[in-house]
């Protein structure tokens, strides 16, 4: 009883791990697709980042399944990216780029206000 509930925890935990890289593999592929276009040999970024999630072994389909999505062949999630423009601490001007998520958001403006950071654009990245 013992041994076989040591091997399912491990199990779990490693699915776990490659479920959650696999999510962010789709998300930049997505991306990528939608910034640039669907075919690898064009976009240079959609390139990288499906060389990135065939090093995390992640499977052909997910891959495929990810730029359809990016390209508009199936409904889904609009990642864009966004870019914060603004000035810090002593002048010092900071541009923050991210996917707008609502895990990301809430932290970049919670930062803005900690640093006192005047925001004077946010822009969509085209």
């Amino acid at each position: 009883m013992g041994r076989i509930h040591n091997i399912e925890g491990k199990k779990n935990k490693m699915d776990s791990l490659r479920s959650s890289a696999f999510t962010k593999h789709a998300r930049n592929i997505t991306v990528a697709a939608r910034m640039g276009g669907g075919d690898p040999a064009y976009n240079a970024s959609l390139k990288l980042a499906i060389d990135k999630a065939k090093a995390d072994n992640m499977p052909n389909d997910n891959i495929n399944r990810a730029i359809k999505k990016g390209i508009g062949a199936t409904d889904g999630a609009n990642y864009e990216h966004i870019t914060y423009e603004g000035y810090g601490p002593s002048g010092v001007a900071l541009i923050i780029e991210c996917l707008p998520t609502t895990r990301t958001v809430p932290p970049v403006t919670c930062v803005t206000t900690w640093i006192s950071l005047a925001v004077t654009s946010v822009l969509p990245v085209v």
